[in-house]
């Protein structure tokens, strides 16, 4: 949804999409398949139902204000690079993967929150390997030459770094307001579904 949010804001910009397709791919590393593999391996204890009657309005409610907090930070993030920054569509282009990277990951962990799922210790420890491989798959994308190459990554210079302090607040400021969110969609969920001892139990 955010991918969309952002491909119509770029075009209303008059600005080229800021992804690649192998952008993409690198994306759904940390979006979709971590979290299905940390997901399957741990399985999570919801403690309430989601009741099937109404699964559009319980999903789309809450996930539609992520989806546009997102992509408007991810659309800034690429905007600010190409026009403040004046630099290269690569360059841009890696900036605003960074910045969706690191949103696609609040995401994981808001979703759990949203669906007030139980912290278990094997959930902790999901969310802690999940954390560890990021980071080496992170460190294995950015850290060699031959993998930048394949995924179309520039390396940013000392300067640019030092000049894209905006952007840091602008993704401390989506990640605060999707916190925020999440929290009143685990309240209301809670309300609209009272816990019981069977919703936390493991079927």
């Amino acid at each position: 949804m955010y991918g969309i949010i952002t491909l119509f804001a770029t075009i209303a910009l008059a600005q080229p999409y800021p992804f690649a397709p192998r952008h993409n791919t690198f994306m759904n590393v940390f979006m979709v398949t971590l979290p299905t593999i940390m997901l399957t391996l741990f399985p999570p204890q919801p403690r309430t139902r989601v009741n099937p009657k109404k699964f559009w309005r319980n999903t789309l409610f809450p996930t539609i204000p992520m989806a546009l907090i997102s992509g408007a930070t991810v659309t800034l993030t690429y905007v600010y690079a190409v026009s403040s920054l004046h630099l290269s569509y690569t360059s841009a282009g890696t900036i605003s993967v960074v910045v969706a990277t690191l949103l696609g990951i609040n995401m994981v962990f808001r979703s759990l929150q949203m669906l007030a799922v139980v912290m278990t210790k094997s959930l902790y420890l999901a969310r802690l390997l999940y954390i560890g491989t990021a980071l080496v798959i992170a460190s294995i994308s950015f850290g060699f030459t031959f993998t930048r190459d394949f995924f179309d990554f520039a390396r940013p210079s000392i300067d640019q770094l030092l000049r894209i302090w905006p952007i840091a607040l602008l993704v401390i400021a989506a990640v605060t307001a999707q916190i925020a969110w999440a929290g009143i969609i685990k309240r209301r969920l809670i309300k609209n579904s009272p816990a019981s001892e069977a919703n936390t139990t493991p079927h």
